[in-house]
């Protein structure tokens, strides 16, 4: 219930008059066919800035995007349209300029690139970024189950590389989880890509901030819930929580309801990677304590920079993979000097894990519909021309 008193659902849209806890929910799973076929029967056909729309592909709390093909060409992009229920609130308009903003300013491979913006005759406020083809986000590995601490630490390693991008330019994700990570690999490079940056604190769009508490729960850091002042060290919170996802398989902060797991955000310790899955022995500690140090509740408490935290999961991957060999060198015959050749450590970079055809109760509440988006090889000048109504 919430302090309404109302039953609240993590996946609950309804608005809460509740003012200390206030946050922006995705659909329920039973309401997200009919917010699909709304969006589906209103945008499918059509032609939105010269993109013929034809697939829906994912839907947020802002918006939903399609699968689109641009006019006279072979182009597939995807197309963001913001929902019909936001375009005219200002604050929510700011943040659909502020992802595009976000994009421009890290200008990487770390996040989607986009292309194209504007606002149709009736009000359609959209853009177009790239469609990324070629990988999978973090949720389908996560609803997995638990994996090995290598290819754990692996993952969270290469979230946290793409975060420093972001950081250097001065934009916070703030709603990072499995969902908004997709994994890819180009010219033989493992690198993770950050979606979705529709609450992204951004330079230049101070305004759109609100009186909300805005994330996802089951990884917003205690100053994010309060509504205190966010910066980097709000995002590395979420990289713990992430982490312990990825390597125990269950949410840090496991409750019945929303107002117990916020609750549990700010005042309850939170638990060992160990006290639920099996580490080994030459990381365990140092895990334990790296997940703990991501998920202090004073954010002057954690890791200094995402670069920093890059830098001690690249050290626990070491531990590892030198462990790893050294478990298979051959035994020195008796009487002779040296060592066998080592085997290469597997880094798991090459197990195919499928999605579990249901999820948990804990990651179906937590989990929202993704994006997937993909590169196509040119860019409209129009990037930031202005459509009508748009300043």
């Amino acid at each position: 219930m919430n302090r309404c008193g109302e039953p609240v659902e993590l996946a609950d849209t309804r608005p809460c008059a509740c003012t200390a806890f206030s946050v922006i929910l995705q659909p329920r799973r039973a309401d997200r066919g009919a917010v699909s076929a709304m969006g589906a029967r209103r945008h499918l056909g059509r032609e939105i800035g010269g993109y013929r729309v034809h697939e829906l592909i994912g839907e947020g709390a802002m918006g939903c995007v399609f699968r689109a093909r641009k006019r006279a060409s072979e182009l597939e992009v995807a197309v963001k349209v913001l929902r019909d229920e936001l375009a005219e609130i200002p604050s929510f308009q700011q943040r659909f300029l502020a992802e595009i903003r976000a994009a421009q300013l890290v200008g990487g491979k770390e996040i989607v690139e986009v292309f194209d913006m504007g606002v149709e005759p009736d009000g359609i406020t959209w853009f177009a970024m790239e469609l990324l083809d070629g990988g999978q986000d973090l949720r389908a590995l996560a609803n997995h189950g638990p994996m090995p601490a290598l290819q754990g630490l692996r993952l969270t390693r290469l979230v946290c590389e793409a975060l420093e991008a972001l950081h250097r330019v001065g934009v916070v994700h703030l709603d990072l989880k499995p969902d908004h990570v997709f994994v890819t690999n180009r010219s033989g490079a493992e690198y993770a890509r950050l979606l979705d940056m529709g609450i992204a604190h951004v330079p230049g769009f101070e305004g759109c901030a609100s009186n909300d508490a805005l994330g996802t729960p089951p990884y917003m850091a205690p100053e994010q819930i309060l509504r205190e002042p966010v910066g980097p060290s709000t995002d590395l919170y979420a990289v713990g929580a992430l982490l312990f996802e990825l390597l125990t398989g269950r949410l840090v902060f496991q409750t019945g309801s929303l107002s117990s797991m916020l609750a549990a955000a700010l005042y309850q310790q939170p638990p060992r990677v160990s006290d639920h899955v099996s580490l080994p022995p030459v990381v365990r500690a140092r895990v334990d304590e790296l997940v703990l140090g991501c998920l202090d509740k004073q954010a002057r408490n954690r890791p200094q920079s995402a670069s920093a935290l890059a830098g001690q999961l690249r050290g626990l991957e070491r531990h590892l993979q030198q462990q790893a060999s050294d478990s298979r060198r051959p035994p020195i015959p008796a009487g002779q000097g040296g060592f066998g050749t080592p085997a290469h450590a597997n880094s798991g970079s090459s197990r195919v894990l499928m999605r579990y055809a249901s999820q948990s109760p804990a990651h179906s509440a937590a989990s929202t519909a993704r994006c997937r988006v993909g590169a196509p090889e040119e860019k409209s000048a129009r990037l930031f021309d202005s459509g009508p109504g748009v300043a």
